[in-house]
């Protein structure tokens, strides 16, 4: 029988704020007293019960009983022994009863705090019965906290109109702005009267229970409150950024328009929770102004025309988006009008979950759809594999000669495609193009059991997942965290065998692989240098995996070197940032045949590109592309343009500036 050990850390609860320091919390019992206790508890019984339906063996590993969850990492770890196959499909169902808890917070301006109050300062029954009431119907809990004791409270989503908490950046600054000038601007006395909304929950219940007091404010008001019957799917195409414009969709002072989560049935959450309906658009606004952006509202959807680009990335990084990256996927949905239909991985019944890793995209226009697909990339080069593998005494089996990675099963080829379909199409358009799925490794011995615990002890460290077969070891993890876990196991596992074979895989944008290689291959072949790497020891090679996503391969025979490798590839990697400069200047910035710019991009080392559309939503219309290791470049760069700006008597917003390093 095949066999393998997969280790992995469950997710750990945010703190929830005390409530000997609230005025008053909503009575909500699905978390209990200690959130940590009520994750531990349902990850025991959800173990036991994957025993049962499972042919694997199950082992939960826990650093403390009762730990302080605000300082306490990877507190919960999981160990699964068992057929390939069968250690996943037990881990998905394990995973779908354990959501990541978060914390949300609305700070109350002054005429929003009248609407809750009397006149002596105490809660109306009535503000009560509704933070009661959101409770019971959402599964968060509700806190009413005064602004003074609110400090410690780290807020993971931020407020904003329903959509991801970076996608309003005006709402964002101007929250900032107005809890700044309270604190430190000397209005003592409006300070002293603030006070925050805080959430705490698993994602899907905060957002349902924060856009829930929003219309409610919104009703205080006196707004009228529509709701609009729509997909799921549909909601970011025609509200996101990119369609919403155009097509006369879009909020005003006077009217507010609320997503909710548009995968609420994708993500994991609490046995027994209350069942959330995401199938929705809540619009608060004046009544003839409703029944106008209702007639746009169906036009828009009745002529809306949907592209398809279909994208593979590793099974196990879309479990990690999916866990622990959902803000980011809805920012990205949102920035770029469309949706991303993920594998059903936490429904139970969907099938294989190792044979599945395959994203649907779905948008306005097939630029936005490819956009979409560029972030993804971008958002899976987060996240590192390593493999590690023991007793190996003829290096010729792992040395790689041209167009080898074709065929390693190690490395996933990916399948892309894209198309035009209709609205009415966009949940059953089937699949196209030549799609290799993921295969299982080979057979291997059954590891020893002593071998479950080491494993559980090292996720606990690192946090990374880790799949141990009879003399190799393959990791999944983040940059910082991956190295560190295939040095101890390194370490650890030595009875495996003496001589090792360590390889680390990231994952980039294609776009990009030119910029990380350099001209000729120049950085590539520095890097190589600097690490000494040559045919005997190891090297580094970049592998095609699609039309989206590139591999670099870095292989060896010395763990510190190939850490070294990946480290000094990833400081070749680029870093970019996005603005806004008004274009009447763009040509003074340039220079005389391109001499001025020119000078700018060899001074601080970077590529600099000026555009007359914008390179996104927010209006940018100038691009900085660096290497990571002069990342602090982008920034020295938009200072000496926004300065020029401002010299010649053009303004430029502060906040309008997008970074991703």
């Amino acid at each position: 029988m095949d066999s393998y050990v997969l280790s992995f850390s469950v997710p750990d609860p945010s703190p929830p704020p005390s409530e000997e320091t609230a005025l008053y919390a909503s009575k909500c019992d699905f978390y209990g007293k200690i959130p940590y206790e009520c994750i531990r508890t349902t990850a025991e019984l959800r173990c036991t019960e994957a025993q049962s339906i499972y042919p694997v063996t199950i082992n939960l590993h826990a650093k403390h009983k009762t730990p302080d969850i605000s300082v306490s990492r990877n507190e919960i770890v999981i160990v699964i022994a068992g057929a390939y196959e069968c250690v996943y499909s037990a881990k998905i169902y394990i995973l779908q009863a354990l959501p990541k808890l978060i914390t949300s917070r609305i700070l109350l301006d002054e005429p929003l705090e009248n609407l809750l109050f009397d006149e002596e300062g105490f809660m109306y029954e009535d503000t009560i019965k509704h933070f009661n009431t959101i409770s019971e119907l959402t599964g968060a809990k509700l806190y009413l906290i005064h602004r003074s004791l609110s400090s410690g409270i780290e807020a993971e989503v931020s407020t904003g109109r329903g959509f991801s908490y970076r996608l309003n950046e005006q709402e964002s600054f101007r929250q900032k702005h107005l809890e700044f000038t309270r604190l430190e601007c000397g209005r003592e006395e409006e300070a002293d009267s603030s006070y925050f909304v805080v959430f705490y929950g698993d994602y899907c219940s905060v957002e349902h229970a924060r856009i829930r007091f929003l219309t409610l404010l919104d009703e205080l008001r006196g707004l009228s409150i529509l709701s609009i019957p729509i997909s799921a799917s549909f909601q970011p195409i025609l509200m996101g950024k990119a369609y919403s414009s155009s097509a006369g969709l879009k909020a005003t002072e006077t009217m507010n328009i609320y997503t909710l989560p548009f995968f609420s049935d994708m993500l994991p959450r609490l046995p027994n929770m209350p069942k959330l309906n995401s199938s929705k658009l809540i619009i608060a606004g004046e009544s003839e102004s409703l029944k106008r952006l209702e007639e746009a509202f169906y036009y828009a959807e009745e002529h809306l025309k949907v592209f398809t680009h279909i994208m593979e990335v590793s099974f196990t990084k879309l479990i990690e988006f999916l866990t622990n990256e959902v803000d980011e996927l809805r920012l990205i949905m949102e920035e770029n009008s469309s949706f991303l239909r993920f594998p059903d991985y936490f429904k139970e019944g969907k099938g294989s979950c190792t044979e599945n890793s395959q994203i649907k995209i779905y948008s306005s226009t097939l630029v936005n759809a490819e956009k979409t697909a560029l972030r993804l990339a971008k958002l899976s080069s987060k996240y590192v594999e390593g493999r590690t593998k023991f007793d190996v005494h003829d290096n010729e089996e792992f040395l790689r000669k041209k167009d080898s990675w074709k065929d390693l099963p190690f490395l996933e080829r990916n399948a892309y495609s894209s198309k035009s379909s209709s609205a009415t199409s966009l949940v059953s358009s089937s699949t196209e193009g030549n799609i290799i799925s993921t295969k299982s490794p080979s057979k291997l011995v059954v590891p020893p059991t002593e071998y479950m615990l080491q494993l559980a002890i090292i996720s606990m460290a690192s946090g990374v997942e880790m799949l141990l077969m009879s003399n190799e070891i393959t990791f999944s993890g983040q940059e910082n965290t991956t190295p560190v876990a295939m040095e101890k196991a390194s370490k650890v596992f030595h009875k495996l065998g003496s001589s090792q074979w360590h390889q680390i895989l990231l994952d980039a944008p294609s776009k990009d692989l030119d910029f990380i290689s350099g001209k000729k291959n120049g950085k590539l072949d520095k890097v190589k240098q600097q690490c000494k790497f040559n045919y005997r020891n190891g090297d580094i090679i970049f592998c095609p995996m699609s039309s989206t996503i590139f591999t670099v391969d870095i292989y060896g025979d010395e763990l510190e070197r190939v850490i070294k490798g990946m480290n000094t590839m990833l400081l070749e990697f680029p870093a970019e940032m996005h603005f806004f400069i008004p274009e009447e200047i763009h040509k003074k910035l340039i220079g005389f045949r391109g001499e001025q710019i020119q000078r700018v991009t060899k001074l601080y080392n970077s590529y600099i590109e000026f555009s007359t559309t914008p390179f996104d939503c927010y209006g940018h219309n100038v691009l900085i592309r660096t290497p990571s290791k002069f990342s602090e470049n982008l920034w020295a760069v938009r200072s000496l343009f926004v300065k020029t700006a401002e010299g010649l008597g053009y303004g430029v917003p502060k906040y309008l500036y997008a970074v991703q390093v």
